[in-house]
């Protein structure tokens, strides 16, 4: 008999682990800026309307794009597996964008 994934209590404990850590990170990623908020004022001399904007872009992808349906199409078209290899590929490019925004790295003036 061929026993699956599915079927062992371990695997899908840790898969919950790995899918709960992810989640964590994500949401570490969204909020880890608050409270930078006076530093960045001071150091990028940005206002309040600039950090509210920069911490709220993350979600005008989730509303003007529609990418939750759009992921949701994703994931009943093409599976789990790559859905979530996917989630976690694009968290990975925008904390390293977020990064390099904050640290300098990329202004406006090098975008013109």
């Amino acid at each position: 008999m061929k026993q699956t994934l599915r079927d062992s209590k371990a695997a899908r404990w840790c898969v919950l682990a790995l899918v709960s850590f992810t989640m964590l990170c994500g949401y570490f990623l969204t909020n880890v800026m608050a409270p930078m908020k006076n530093m960045l004022e001071e150091v990028l001399g940005w206002d309040s309307v600039e950090y509210g904007l920069f911490t709220s872009a993350y979600g005008w992808f989730n509303i003007f794009l529609c990418m939750l349906i759009i992921g949701g199409i994703i994931l009943d078209k093409l599976g789990a597996r790559f859905t979530g290899i996917l989630a976690v590929g694009f968290m990975i490019v925008g904390c390293a964008l977020k990064y390099y925004a904050v640290a300098g790295f990329i202004s406006p003036e090098t975008l013109l």
